[in-house]
């Protein structure tokens, strides 16, 4: 609890305890919350098992003697934190310090189920056979994975779930995996939603593509890709552009960390299923980032700063953004 973390950093200050790693609130963590408070106590289980023998020798009536945890409750505890490893590396990637498009999340939660199925659990860097793991975590393991399957599986609206496999197909990395679907059955429902759509983009029979939102050009690997000079030169052909898209090898996702970048070349081939992939890739896997923006143009319209234009803080906000670095580390271990 918040009162009981208080007490913790309060003890750990004045009994000296490691405060390499203070205790954090679940108000600056959110979701990533309980595991990182697990870890926080693993890390720190000598420091604690010692303060309570000493604090118990020096003084009979000590008021946690007998709510101090014993050695099952250490291994629960390091059990758990192993549990939950594959949900904190998944939001911690969807949280929007990096652009992630809503093509990952799909194959991050099925990776992520996967993972609490496997038969073994990596406990403090040894893998542990799931079976043998202490009762109390192999009941919670299994209502996790049973809750995230009914969640992504189950009770998904079928809009969202349509949007999530659409984006996901449009993912050369991950388009032909079955596994980053939920199955069979949902790759080949993928597939159709992915064919459905393209009928709505497909150029008229004159020849002539859909009329589309313009998008804005840019400096950035996202602004690149959506910035209409892909289109200058593209090639002509006379084949349905997504068969082409559909008939391209699959790209190894150790061999390319940034689908953006991918589609920026291909465009050239499919300029009009490109349009289409624009206004798709264009939507990020969670708020977190223009909740991040939200705060930022906070920060830069400070006490002295009244004085700054609209101009100019949108400005320092999109070049705040959108400098280039490298994305999705993670993708090649889905």
């Amino acid at each position: 609890s918040q009162l009981a973390m208080g007490i913790y950093k309060e003890k750990q200050t004045t009994e000296n305890l490691p405060n390499k790693k203070p205790p954090q609130t679940g108000n600056s963590l959110r979701w990533n919350f309980t595991r990182d408070q697990m870890v926080h106590f693993e890390q720190n289980q000598t420091a604690l098992q010692m303060y309570d023998v000493t604090r118990s020798r020096e003084n009979e009536a000590y008021m946690h003697r007998d709510s101090r945890m014993e050695r099952n409750d250490w291994e629960i505890n390091a059990e758990s934190a192993a549990v939950l490893s594959p949900y904190a590396n998944l939001v911690t990637l969807v949280e929007g310090t990096q652009y992630v498009t809503k093509s990952l999340v799909l194959p991050m939660v099925h990776k992520a189920i996967r993972d609490t199925e496997k038969s073994t659990v990596n406990v403090r860097g040894n893998a542990r056979n799931a079976s043998v793991l202490m009762p109390e975590v192999v009941n919670a393991r299994r209502k996790l994975a049973d809750d995230m399957k009914e969640r992504w599986m189950t009770k998904l609206p079928e809009e969202q779930l349509r949007e999530y496999n659409v984006c996901t197909m449009l993912d050369i990395r991950f388009r032909d995996g079955a596994e980053h679907f939920g199955g069979t059955t949902q790759h080949s429902k993928a597939k159709q939603q992915l064919l459905d759509e393209w009928q709505k983009w497909k150029p008229q029979p004159t020849g002539e593509p859909r009329p589309q939102p313009a998008t804005q050009s840019g400096s950035s690997k996202l602004c690149d890709f959506f910035d209409d000079d892909a289109d200058d030169a593209p090639q002509v052909n006379d084949r349905d552009e997504l068969e082409i898209y559909l008939d391209t090898p699959e790209v190894k996702r150790s061999e390319l960390p940034d689908i953006l970048d991918w589609w920026k070349d291909f465009s050239r081939r499919t300029p009009n299923l490109a349009r289409m992939v624009r206004q798709w890739l264009a939507t990020p896997a969670t708020s977190a980032g223009v909740e991040r923006i939200f705060s930022a143009a906070g920060l830069h319209y400070g006490d002295l700063q009244k004085g700054t234009t609209e101009e100019c803080l949108a400005a320092k906000l999109y070049a705040g953004h959108n400098y280039k670095h490298s994305m999705y580390n993670y993708v090649a271990s889905l």
